[in-house]
């Protein structure tokens, strides 16, 4: 039985990914790839569990992470410090939305927990894309 217990227990933090972070601190996956898959990480594109102890993380100080799809094809995950951001980024303009300088603006989602930078832009926004 003790076994068991162990084993569900080890399983479940090498499924949730657990990085040993305090409630307080948010943590935002960092990093790119291209839906093509010609570029970027293809680990980034974080289809599973399985693969997010292979992609950095930073701390985050706005306690906002990020999902940006460039008009390229390039998915980006980061930390949405305004020293990050360009200057005409709003994260408080909602969850979903089109942002940036000129015609070509990029999609953008925005979430305030740990690690919430996961998963598909598609699921994320689908009212949008």
């Amino acid at each position: 039985m003790m076994i068991m217990l162990m084993n569900f227990v080890a399983t479940m933090c090498l499924i949730a990914g657990t990085r040993g972070y305090k409630d307080d601190k948010v943590d935002c996956f960092d990093c790119n790839y291209s839906l093509n898959g010609m570029g970027g990480f293809g680990a980034c594109s974080l289809k599973s569990r399985h693969v997010f102890p292979l992609v950095d993380t930073t701390e985050c100080d706005s306690k906002t992470c990020f999902i940006r799809k460039d008009p390229n094809g390039y998915i980006y995950r980061g930390c949405a410090d305004q020293a990050n951001l360009p200057l005409d980024v709003d994260t408080t303009s909602g969850k979903c939305t089109y942002q940036g300088y000129g015609p070509n603006k990029s999609l953008w989602y925005f979430c305030s927990s740990h690690e919430c930078n996961n998963g598909f832009l598609e699921e994320r926004c689908s009212n949008c894309v």
